[in-house]
């Protein structure tokens, strides 16, 4: 699978001494797999991308442009409903080529901490097991079923989340 970086920056939580963009450059620098989408582009380059799959695409080809090791770009869009309804896809550019997953419905959100971090384990646990393609679903699904519980953990175990990836999402729980 190789390296992955999640340099998501969060202004309020970042308590270690070095100056972040120099900091998550040079770790980025060292991976071959990115988790993070236009804003965490943009925040790297210094650039002004937007949402769209247009220009996500454009954005990871500057990214690896300027991080040569980077191979992949995975990326969570949330589309928000309400405040208790969202969907969760994913997207991804690998030098080649661009995929996307389908939405999944989250309608009954107990919790959103933590669902970023659910989403790039998902992605690291699935590129290790299956294609691209699946990663990302498993990655999306991993994410749909943090939302479920309260709290910062993904309590979820591969079986569940698999069920998700499956087409079963119904909310019933499986003995």
């Amino acid at each position: 699978m190789g390296i992955s970086a999640d340099p998501t920056y969060r202004s309020g939580l970042w308590k270690w001494g070095g100056i972040p963009k120099e900091v998550l450059s040079e770790l980025v620098n060292y991976s071959t797999v990115f988790i993070g989408g236009v804003n965490e582009i943009n925040e790297l380059l210094e650039t002004n991308y937007s949402y769209s799959n247009e220009d996500f695409i454009e954005a990871s080809k500057q990214l690896m442009e300027t991080y040569p090791t980077i191979e992949k770009v995975f990326d969570k869009i949330r589309t928000s409903i309400n405040s208790s309804w969202h969907k969760i896809r994913a997207r991804m550019w690998n030098g080649k080529e661009f995929k996307e997953t389908l939405d999944l419905d989250i309608t009954h959100i107990v919790d959103r901490i933590g669902t970023g971090d659910a989403f790039a384990a998902g992605i690291i646990h699935g590129l290790q097991k299956f294609d691209d393609y699946k990663a990302m679903q498993f990655g999306s699904a991993a994410c749909a079923i943090k939302h479920t519980y309260l709290g910062d953990i993904n309590y979820a175990n591969e079986k569940e989340v698999m069920s998700i990836l499956e087409g079963n999402t119904t909310g019933r729980l499986q003995r």
